[in-house]
């Protein structure tokens, strides 16, 4: 993507590494910085995981461990370490944004510790405004429904086959792509 911007005429940087390494958030901000003021923070990292194929009671712990982490931990990492930056940007509407799910909102059989996840990183996103609007920071969470990739596909694939549930029941809709039109509602790319 950080090419397809830059073609586009924008700048952009990308940073490679894991999420589950706190090093790495400190890198990506650092990598954002330096493109100009720190405006907006889109928390887009996520995972289903093995974990989609256990009812949450018999979800073994490190797969329950890994769905947290990735989910609710790992994005609370990067809130912590862009908020000075934020608090400090000249620019105005400073937003952080974080990608939920529908599956935050209900339950879905074999997806207890999506779910459960997906719910905490809600209640961390209101925790967050109500924190950082006295900084001048918005956060919002963007909660898309199933959305077809690859990913979502092979999960629904995995639970089908252990569990014999029909993927109708797991999902409600499926939408191609993203949900970019909605992201950029509450934070506005410009290019140049």
């Amino acid at each position: 993507m950080a090419t397809e911007i830059v073609d586009r005429g924008g700048r952009a940087g990308s940073v490679g590494g894991d999420l589950a390494d706190p090093s790495t958030t400190g890198r990506i901000i650092d990598a954002a910085i330096a493109l100009g003021p720190l405006a907006c923070v889109v928390n887009n990292a996520g995972t289903p995981g093995e974990a989609n194929t256990h009812r949450a009671h018999e979800t073994p712990d490190d797969l329950w461990d890994e769905t947290i982490r990735t989910n609710l931990t790992c994005v609370q990492r990067l809130i912590r370490a862009a908020i000075p930056e934020l608090a400090e940007s000249s620019t105005p509407n400073r937003s952080i944004v974080n990608l939920s799910s529908t599956a935050g909102q209900r339950v879905l059989p074999w997806y207890g510790a999506y779910c459960v996840s997906k719910a905490a990183l809600e209640a961390l996103t209101r925790q967050q405004a109500l924190e950082l609007a006295p900084m001048g920071i918005r956060v919002n969470a963007v909660s898309p429904g199933s959305t077809s990739t690859d990913t979502i596909v092979g999960t629904l694939g995995r639970v089908v086959d252990r569990t014999g549930v029909d993927a109708e029941r797991l999902t409600r809709s499926d939408h191609p792509g993203v949900p970019r039109p909605r992201i950029r509602q509450i934070c506005p790319v410009r290019a140049g």
